[in-house]
């Protein structure tokens, strides 16, 4: 999918994709307020291009609302100068690799995340690579 520079504005009400489609490919977007698990994967290969995810929970009528940018079962997922930005999440962080998934990030950026666990990536049985990537402000609440 290329977003062509769009962006998708959930204004605090909805999550946008949830698949188990074998790939998916997205590509130049920008995903903004949206609760719960932006991307929902399970048994799939996920590429992520140039996709920023950009939470302000000030802007939700519940500021209190949850969100994970990505949340994988048993996936392969590739984010490529990307961008999580302001998450705000009582358990998991911006990327959720809960089981068995292989997950490489490149040039992706980090910024003001907070949780009460893992504020960038929570990783369960899983293999994680970073690289050129930078956090800031991320933090345990």
């Amino acid at each position: 999918m290329n977003g062509n520079n769009h962006t998708i504005n959930g204004n605090g009400r909805a999550a946008l994709f949830s698949t188990s489609a074998k790939y998916l490919e997205i590509n130049d977007l920008t995903i903004k307020n949206c609760v719960g698990h932006v991307i929902y994967v399970s048994d799939s290969n996920l590429v992520l291009n140039n996709v920023r995810f950009i939470t302000d929970s000030t802007d939700f009528e519940d500021e209190n609302m949850e969100f994970n940018g990505i949340y994988a079962w048993y996936s392969s997922i590739n984010i490529n100068n990307s961008l999580f930005c302001g998450n705000n999440n009582d358990e998991y962080s911006a990327i959720a690799a809960m089981s068995d998934n292989v997950l490489n990030i490149e040039n992706t950026q980090f910024i003001d995340l907070n949780s009460t666990y893992d504020s960038a990536i929570t990783i369960f049985d899983s293999s994680v690579t970073v690289k050129s990537s930078s956090f800031k402000n991320t933090m345990q609440t």
